[in-house]
């Protein structure tokens, strides 16, 4: 919906477990000299002031960056998100949270390519004129999903989609999984990173049901759960979707999120995170 503005809920820790997936893929692609292609879906206004009343309306950064922020970090992709955090606050103060759009900007190469989709009247005016001048980047006013179908495949035939829609309609998730369908018909070989909320546990779980019947020969599920009371209303747990995930990233989540968790973690002892295979039902 034309409402949804990610600047209330940026930097929280569903957005810190997504741009560590980020990092991690994108960091993979650039092993290979050749040239790779990032696609974000919902590409929101690029970065955020942290002083801005959207964040500090409900403060949701609190139990995700500024953790982070104040942590000493052990595991290398934690070093490496909290390092590009760094770079846009180079006063020691967190004054500024990097959107996905602002991450993959500052991992691209000279030979890579990046298109950023935002429908928000406001938040692309922001986006475009923030990036007009970026070598090889391209911000759209067009609807995810049509863009999609207009931007894929890419000529690098190899490359990130990154999706991270807004969930505040029950269509959203249908919309969703349609239009992953088609873009795998487009894109088969193309990695695609799908951020999820859990905020009603059956509606989670249909979600899971449908990604576990797309056509795909390799997923990924990484689940975030911060042992909130489950009667406490909100998001108290995120998950990403990855298809066609690199090989090595399975074994980076696992080196990253147990201390992800111990520095997230609302209760300890109920928090927990996942990392598994999804079973490809008509694979």
């Amino acid at each position: 919906m034309l409402s949804y503005r990610h600047g209330f809920h940026a930097g929280n820790f569903a957005d810190v477990l997504k741009h560590l997936v980020q990092i991690a893929i994108l960091q993979y692609l650039k092993k290979k000299a050749t040239p790779f292609y990032y696609h974000d879906t919902h590409a929101g206004s690029g970065s955020y002031n942290v002083s801005h009343p959207y964040m500090q309306k409900n403060r949701e950064y609190l139990g995700g960056i500024t953790r982070i922020w104040e942590s000493k970090p052990v595991s290398p992709l934690l070093k490496e998100y909290l390092a590009l955090v760094r770079q846009l606050n180079p006063t020691g103060e967190l004054l500024c949270y990097p959107g996905s759009p602002e991450i993959a900007v500052r991992l691209l190469r000279h030979m890579d390519r990046a298109w950023f989709g935002e429908k928000h009247t406001t938040d692309f005016r922001i986006l475009s004129t923030h990036y007009r001048k970026q070598p090889g980047v391209h911000c759209e006013m067009m609807d995810a999903w049509q863009g999609v179908k207009a931007k894929l495949p890419p000529k690098e035939h190899r490359g990130l989609i990154l999706i991270d829609p807004s969930y505040e309609l029950e269509s959203d998730y249908r919309q969703l999984t349609r239009a992953l369908e088609d873009a795998l018909q487009r894109f088969a070989l193309g990695t695609y990173a799908i951020w999820y909320p859990v905020i009603d546990e059956r509606t989670t779980d249909k979600l899971l049901r449908r990604f576990a019947a797309l056509p795909v020969r390799d997923n990924l599920h990484i689940h975030l759960d911060l042992g909130k009371e489950k009667s406490e209303p909100g998001m108290h747990a995120c998950g990403m979707f990855i298809i066609n995930p690199p090989f090595t990233l399975a074994d980076t989540m696992k080196q990253t999120l147990p201390e992800l968790l111990s520095l997230l973690a609302d209760n300890k002892k109920t928090g927990r995170f996942l990392i598994e295979k999804l079973k490809v039902e008509n694979g």
